[in-house]
């Protein structure tokens, strides 16, 4: 037997006992099949209360998801104005002469500003470029050659 701290411990647990047997019998004469009114909105309101709070980050995500795949196409416009250099020993006129010599861009990304200085020489040209997905609501800008990541501006 435990101590007297503990004596009304006996006393919850059959109260608890009665309630649960009582409970228990009420739940099995109810003959209705199904969930009651209550119970189908308390299930709505939850619901709706987890999509609140889970459409946004789905935002955030694919806001991310965008971003990624420009810096990527920047990676590769790089690498393309590279190769177009050594291999015809100039910087290309513009983006179309990055094309002709196999650039894909990425589905929707698309570049709103390609500048090129000094083009079509064999001397150091600089290249100005905005990019963008048709899905962000962000751009990047860079130049090439530069020691600076890409910078991302709103549209």
């Amino acid at each position: 037997m435990l101590g007297p701290p503990f004596a009304f411990m006996g006393t919850i647990q059959r109260i608890l006992r009665l309630a649960f047997i009582r409970l228990g019998r009420s739940i099995q004469m109810r003959d209705n099949k199904g969930f009651t009114l209550i119970e189908l909105l308390i299930v709505v309101v939850i619901i709706g209360i987890l999509a609140t709070i889970v459409v946004p980050q789905f935002d955030k995500v694919r806001e991310r998801a965008f971003n990624a795949t420009v810096l990527s196409d920047i990676r590769s416009t790089i690498n393309s104005v590279e190769l177009y250099a050594n291999t015809n020993y100039a910087f290309p006129n513009d983006e179309n002469d990055l094309f002709a010599e196999g650039l894909a861009l990425s589905s929707d990304v698309s570049f709103t500003s390609f500048s090129v200085s000094n083009p079509g020489q064999p001397a150091i040209a600089s290249i100005h470029a905005h990019i963008e997905h048709a899905g962000s609501s962000n751009f990047y800008h860079f130049r090439y050659p530069n020691d600076q990541p890409p910078e991302m501006r709103a549209k």
